[in-house]
């Protein structure tokens, strides 16, 4: 990623940008984890590892699509509410909030650390009934 930078971003040092890697890099690390718990959770549904990624990549493309839908129906006074709750749930809707300054993008990460051990526990039960 640095190397691509260095040749990409020409009006930034070799070590200002380095170091706003290492600052970021954390920020990104904790945005994985609802999708790392997505991917667990449809690992442990199934036994094949060919469905449990046809699985992984229908609902990351579901999710995008409701994502879409929410943020449509958002401002509508007849479905905002019910627009409103996927939004909370959908690890995309805190993505932005996570670039705050200061310490403004914590409340993200706490959400998206709940989201991947949620999603890990869904999966957990169907993973304690299979017989390996």
């Amino acid at each position: 990623t640095w190397l691509m930078g260095m040749f990409a971003m020409v009006g930034n040092g070799p070590f200002e940008l380095a170091s706003s890697l290492l600052f970021f890099t954390p920020r990104v690390w904790l945005y994985t984890l609802p999708w790392v718990g997505f991917g667990i959770a449809c690992s442990q549904l199934t036994a094949s590892a060919n469905w449990a990624r046809v699985l992984a990549i229908s609902g990351t493309a579901a999710s995008w699509v409701m994502l879409g839908l929410a943020t449509a129906f958002q401002d509508d006074p007849t479905w905002g509410v019910l627009a409103d709750i996927p939004l909370q749930v959908l690890p995309q809707a805190w993505m932005t909030e996570l670039w705050q300054p200061g310490l403004g993008w914590m409340p993200a990460v706490c959400v998206c650390a709940v989201l991947g051990v949620v999603m890990v526990g869904a999966g957990a039960p169907f993973f304690a009934r299979r017989n390996l």
